[in-house]
């Protein structure tokens, strides 16, 4: 679904209706919002617990570090490093 807004004054954006309906947004919702150099992005974050989240982001980073191939080593001394 496209549509054309307008930035207000404050520099806000209202959603369209159609897109807060089709996402099924509500009040208190949270969004994560990321920019590029000529496009916005404005994606729902799933409400899940603490645990849902950080085993969903342990997740992401373990895929990371194996296409990286970051191994145990390269993370103990990225610590070490840290901690000087």
């Amino acid at each position: 679904m496209e549509q054309i807004i307008k930035i207000d004054s404050a520099g806000e954006i209202n959603l369209p209706q159609g897109i807060v309906a089709s996402l099924d947004l509500h009040e208190e919702d949270r969004l994560m919002v990321t920019s590029g150099p000529d496009a916005i992005v404005i994606k729902k974050i799933s409400a899940g617990t603490l645990e849902e989240r950080f085993r969903s982001l342990a997740e992401r980073v373990g895929r990371q570090f194996e296409e990286r191939h970051v191994t145990e080593a390269n993370v103990d001394e990225a610590v070490a490093w840290s901690r000087k």
